[in-house]
This record gives C-alpha cells, sequence and structure tokens, in this order.
C-alpha cells in the first residue's frame, strides 16, 4: 500500500479531464438498490404513524379523515402532534424520490467502451503482483477495473457518439494499429528506433472520425474507377456481368459499413444505382465496340 500512499496519480487524473471515457468508476449498484427499498421502507413507517396520529386525532375539529390522503395538509398545520410526523413524512417521501431520480441516472451512465479499458490498462495506476493486483487511487482489486465494465457495475463519465461498423472497429483497435503500423511508419520518418519507447497516445473519435471521412471519400471513388478499367479490359458480356456483381456486392457492403447508419432501403436504393450506372456503361462500351 505504500506505493498507492505516495505514488503521484496527476497524469492519470488529467488524461480523464481530457479523455472522461478512460476514467472508470463505481455505480454501486447494489448498494443503491438497498438504499431505496429502505427508504420504501421509511416512508411506510412514516406514513403508519402519520395515520394513527389521524386516527387519534379524528374528532379533533377541522380535521377531515383518518388517513393522509383523506386529510389536507392545511388541516393539520395548527395541530401540533400531527404536524411533527407529518413532515417527517414528507420528508422522507421526497428524500426516495431523490434517490430514485438520482440513481435512475446514476445506472443510465455508459459503460467503459473497450478501448478506452485498454488505455486505462496501459495506465500506470495498477500496483502489486498479478495475483494481488490493486487499482492504486482506490486500492480495490485490480478486477474490478480490469474486467469488461457491464460485469463489474462500473461506468465511464463519457461515451463517443455512436459510429458505424468501421469508425467503431479502427477505435476499438487504435491501440494495435498506432503499435504495430503507425509506430512502424514514424520509425521510418524518425531517427528514434521503435526500442527506445512509446509515447502513449489517444487517439479522440472526432479525429478518428474525420480520418474515416476521407476514407469514405476515397473508396467509392477508387472503386467506380477499378469496376469501369475491368469493364473495359474484359470482352466477354457474361465476365461483364459477373464483374459487375461482384463489385456491386462489394459496393453494398462499403455503404453499410463507412456510410453512417444507412436503412436497407438506402442500402438497397444505393446498390441499385451502382448497377444501373454499371449497366449503362456496359452497354454504351459493347455499342462502340460493335460500331468499330
Amino acid at each position: 500500500m505504500s506505493q498507492r500512499e505516495h505514488a503521484d496519480y496527476t497524469s492519470f487524473y488529467e488524461d480523464i479531464a481530457l479523455y472522461p471515457e478512460v476514467g472508470r468508476f463505481r455505480r454501486f449498484g447494489e448498494l443503491l438498490a438497498k438504499k431505496l427499498y429502505d427508504d420504501i421502507e421509511d416512508v411506510e413507517d412514516r406514513i403508519k404513524v402519520v395515520n394513527g396520529a389521524l386516527a387519534t386525532c379524528k374528532s379533533t375539529p377541522g380535521i377531515s379523515g383518518s388517513t393522509i390522503l383523506e386529510v389536507h395538509r392545511s388541516e393539520i398545520k395548527d395541530c401540533e402532534e400531527i404536524k411533527e410526523p407529518w413532515d417527517a413524512y414528507e420528508s422522507a417521501l421526497m428524500g426516495y424520490f431523490k434517490t430514485l431520480c438520482l440513481g435512475e441516472r446514476v445506472l443510465k451512465l455508459p459503460h467503459q467502451p473497450p478501448y478506452a479499458r485498454e488505455y486505462l490498462g496501459i495506465s500506470r495506476v495498477f500496483v502489486g503482483p498479478p495475483e494481488d493486483e490493486v487499482f492504486a487511487p482506490t486500492g480495490e482489486d485490480a478486477s474490478i477495473y480490469r474486467g469488461a465494465s457491464h460485469l463489474t457495475d462500473t461506468c465511464s463519465l463519457r461515451v463517443p457518439p455512436e459510429a458505424e461498423f468501421v469508425t467503431t472497429f479502427v477505435r476499438n483497435h487504435a491501440i494495435w494499429i498506432d503499435e504495430k503500423i503507425l509506430d512502424r511508419i514514424r520509425a521510418c520518418f524518425s531517427r528514434r528506433s521503435r526500442s527506445q519507447g512509446r509515447e502513449r497516445r489517444h487517439y479522440q473519435h472526432h479525429r478518428i472520425a474525420a480520418a474515416m471521412d476521407v476514407v469514405t471519400c476515397i473508396i467509392p471513388s477508387v472503386l467506380f474507377t477499378a469496376v469501369m478499367f475491368l469493364l473495359v479490359a474484359i470482352g466477354p458480356l457474361k465476365a461483364r456481368i459477373g464483374t459487375i456483381g461482384g463489385f456491386g456486392l462489394a459496393f453494398s457492403i462499403a455503404v453499410k459499413w463507412i456510410a453512417g447508419h444507412p436503412t436497407r432501403g438506402e442500402v438497397f436504393g444505393a446498390t441499385a444505382g451502382f448497377f444501373a450506372v454499371a449497366a449503362v456503361f456496359v452497354s454504351n462500351s459493347s455499342n462502340n465496340t460493335i460500331c468499330q
């Protein structure tokens, strides 16, 4: 525990301030549930006390009933025997409602995304041997913060916006891509060798999304150019139709994976447009070949 007491985790806290999804916190859902049931029991007890007091004061002038639902609050403002337990009942009721609403908000906090869990895993906040590892800022068992968020009753303060398949895949594997691909590219343009250590990098969602926007602009152009070159180079009509079918399938998958969140109808319409343009191109190129 001495490591926990004397270590400085300023950089870790600063990372959470810049990238809230890296931070991981306990929900204490089971304790919240118990608190709600305890509050319900408290409210029920307060209701019984108030109803008992009303029953004994039923004959008091101005009090029209013997239960909370039958008596207006204004009727008991001058009756000290009832006013004090009534105020306690209302306080308990409002406390229950506050806990209920706050609990609803807490349980809606998002689970930590996989890529943020990887960033947390490489942070220097886990100390001790693997069999007795702890999360140093709190001294808790490390498994709470290393395991899947939805299985450990933990949450993040924020998660990035929902993205399409490819952007989500790149985001979740950003560390691997950085280590295995981008770091090799940097080494080619830098005098520092890869073995000299790496700087930990965070890739924010908007940067990944911007990169995927560029890729989205490139892929359709490459796809259409490639299919036109192949259609010009291929002579037999059946081979051309087969080529269009293969590229059409690739186009529809690309639309589904990288074009945001298109509906089935939008994917069908885009694919139909691709086949229509390709069919016109094949028809015109065939006519030109016959004329020649």
